[in-house]
């Protein structure tokens, strides 16, 4: 499964033991009956992908989800380098 997690995360090999450890939990967590499963390397497999697939989504919306914190922050000290009451353009967009 290192061998496969690797390939997944282009040799990154703390990222690839990590992928291999959440894909353990998550076959612990979900109790597969293995009598059900004709072929367990292609199971296993499967569920690494979706694993990292799941990973690279929620660092993606961390990513966004920083990005409108700064985008925020940014916002913030700018209409404190104005002054509002001065300059009715700035009004007029925060209207808008």
């Amino acid at each position: 499964m290192l061998a496969w997690s690797l390939k997944l995360t282009d040799h990154d090999y703390q990222m690839a033991e990590d992928l291999v450890q959440d894909t353990f939990v998550q076959f612990l967590l979900s109790r597969p009956d293995l009598a059900a499963i004709d072929n367990l390397d292609a199971y296993l497999y499967i569920m690494l992908r979706y694993t990292r697939l799941s990973q690279a989504r929620r660092a993606s919306q961390k990513l966004a989800n920083h990005l409108s914190l700064v985008q925020y922050y940014s916002l913030e000290l700018g209409l404190r380098a104005v002054d509002l009451r001065a300059d009715p353009r700035v009004q007029d967009e925060l209207r808008a």
